[in-house]
């Protein structure tokens, strides 16, 4: 055997070294998590059953490798609920969030419907506007700002804020619904003025 064979039977040595050193922390690792996994869904109603047995038979056999496939399709990259995943994607876009747009339409919307819940139950049969309501009514408002509202940019302390930062985007449309939902909820402070007003007779005008 040449100089040149026995370098090249060495490398491969080394790599396959390496290649093993890196697949025992990644085994041990996802074995670590499929265990756990297993633990706490072992009474959940909501997994596919088909799905624990995967996890048990690749625990089974000990392969490293069917461990470690099972741990990235199932725990690391995605819910493992196809509810989950059909609604829900695993990556995360960069678009904006925190923009003036969000602000504005989210605290439109939230003191109107607030300013609503509160008057409609008063009525002998309560009528309440729900957070749905609302996610449908922001995309249409969101959806004109996008078109009509001209680029321009404001710098407050150092910061870019623009008012138009392009197409309404998911995340700014999730937290408007978030924040119409959270601050259109009934206080019960109301009732208490109400009653101080009706059978106490306490004006507070």
């Amino acid at each position: 055997m040449g100089i040149k064979e026995r370098f090249g039977l060495k490398s491969t040595e080394t790599t396959a070294e390496t290649s093993s050193a890196e697949v025992l922390p990644n085994a041990e690792g996802a074995e670590r998590e499929l265990r756990r996994f297993r633990r706490q869904h072992k009474w959940d109603p909501f997994l596919d059953v088909d799905k624990l047995d995967n996890i048990d038979d690749a625990l089974a056999s000990g392969n490293a490798e069917k461990e470690i496939a099972i741990d990235e399709s199932l725990i690391q990259e995605d819910s493992p609920y196809p509810e989950v995943r059909s609604s829900v994607p695993p990556t995360d876009s960069d678009v904006p969030v925190n923009t003036i747009r969000a602000w504005t339409i989210g605290m439109l919307l939230c003191t109107i419907v607030a300013a609503c819940n509160v008057l409609l139950s008063l009525r002998r049969t309560p009528i309440s506007i729900s957070s749905t309501v609302v996610q449908l009514i922001a995309y249409p408002i969101g959806c004109s700002w996008a078109k009509f509202m001209p680029h321009h940019t404001f710098h407050v302390f150092g910061h870019a804020l623009e008012l138009n930062p392009g197409p309404f985007n998911t995340k700014e449309h999730t937290m408007i619904t978030m924040m119409t939902a959270a601050g259109s909820a009934l206080s019960y402070a109301i009732d208490i003025l109400l009653a101080q007003e009706l059978f106490y007779k306490q004006q507070f005008k």
